[in-house]
């Protein structure tokens, strides 16, 4: 957001700060949500164990497929400058 209202003044210094704290975010988030997941593995049943994480990863698997056809279908084009 702060960078769409530099328009076209966007130095590259600003531009590698807002992605290192985007990357930044996302890490902790990561880091976060795998904590969780062992808590929640470790108090399920001996029977049922390892379908949660199964089910967990799985859907980030999905997520990050959908996410990249997003970005190669909405985003490459001759209007984006992306051939």
């Amino acid at each position: 957001v702060c960078l769409a209202y530099q328009g076209n003044d966007i130095t590259s210094r600003h531009l590698v700060l807002m992605l290192t704290l985007a990357n930044l975010g996302y890490v902790m988030s990561d880091v976060a949500s795998d904590g969780f997941m062992v808590w929640i593995a470790h108090r399920e049943p001996i029977q049922k164990r390892g379908k949660t994480q199964t089910l967990i990863y799985s859907a980030n698997k999905l997520r990050q497929v959908f996410i990249n056809l997003l970005i190669l279908v909405g985003f490459s084009g001759l209007m984006i400058n992306c051939p």
